[in-house]
């Protein structure tokens, strides 16, 4: 479910869409309660990023988070194609 979530957030945000971001998988563990912790792999323009991930599920709906600075990686790659 947090896999499909963070894809649908990529693939529609007007502002995200352009960048064609992959969420190629998401692992979690459990972390207490209904919050689990883990990494998303992230492709963009062809290379493979690991981001952790904070999930908060209650079986029907599942919330995800990361720590501010985790895409920074697309950020800067973007900005060195447009330097180009």
């Amino acid at each position: 479910m947090t896999m499909l979530s963070m894809q649908q957030k990529f693939s529609s945000d007007p502002q995200l869409k352009e960048l064609k971001v992959s969420i190629e998988q998401v692992q979690v563990v459990k972390d207490g309660g209904n919050r689990y912790q883990g990494i998303a792999r992230v492709r963009h323009d062809g290379d493979l990023h690991e981001v952790p991930v904070q999930v908060t599920a209650d079986g029907d709906a599942v919330i995800w988070k990361t720590d501010p600075g985790a895409f920074l990686f697309v950020a800067q790659k973007e900005l060195r194609k447009a330097m180009q």
